[in-house]
């Protein structure tokens, strides 16, 4: 409800009455006339033939657009069949050019036999023992031998697992670890 309402009230009140012109009643007038004259015309039946013909039209028309129906819904199917093969066909090209690449990386081959080359902590404990039988009975000799066997063995299995295509640094520092504590417990017992 309008809270103001006398106000509103007094404002339309106030508005100036205004009456349409001539020409606007005689356009009312006409729309009006025209529509109760055609009500008023008479109502004519056509002859049974005629609305069979019709009937015929319509019957035509009808299976006309049934049998265009399926086709379009058939041809709209393949055309979106076609378009979606080919966005997979472009996505992960099909066609034959695959990147492909390659490196080359230059390496060294790594040759064991540098570390079996030297003469052998066995071959120089022999030695020893020719040269001083009596040492070679001592348990201090005894000991040092199989200690200087454990490195040797330690050695081989450390030979077996170089790897051609690595540096193998490693495996490099572990064996001159080796060999320096072999020459040292050679030293030990001269």
């Amino acid at each position: 409800m309008e809270k103001n309402r006398n106000i509103l009230k007094h404002a339309l009140q106030s508005l100036p009455a205004k009456d349409p012109s001539d020409e606007v009643w005689n356009k009312i007038n006409k729309q009006l006339s025209k529509k109760e004259r055609l009500a008023q015309l008479t109502k004519y039946e056509p002859p049974r033939k005629v609305w069979t013909h019709i009937e015929q039209q319509l019957a035509n028309n009808s299976s006309e657009r049934k049998s265009i129906m399926p086709a379009l819904i058939k041809w709209s199917v393949a055309a979106a069949a076609i378009f979606i093969i080919g966005y997979f066909i472009y996505v992960n090209d099909f066609n034959g050019h695959q990147n492909i690449n390659y490196s080359e990386k230059w390496v060294t081959i790594q040759d064991t036999a540098l570390w079996n080359d030297h003469e052998t902590p066995e071959t120089i404990l022999s030695t020893i023992c020719e040269g001083n039988p009596a040492i070679c009975n001592s348990p201090n000799f005894k000991m040092i031998k199989t200690k200087i066997e454990q490195l040797e063995k330690t050695k081989q299995i450390i030979l077996t697992q170089f790897n051609i295509y690595e540096p193998n640094t490693e495996l490099k520092i572990m064996l001159t670890k080796i060999e320096l504590e072999q020459a040292g417990l050679i030293k030990q017992i001269i």
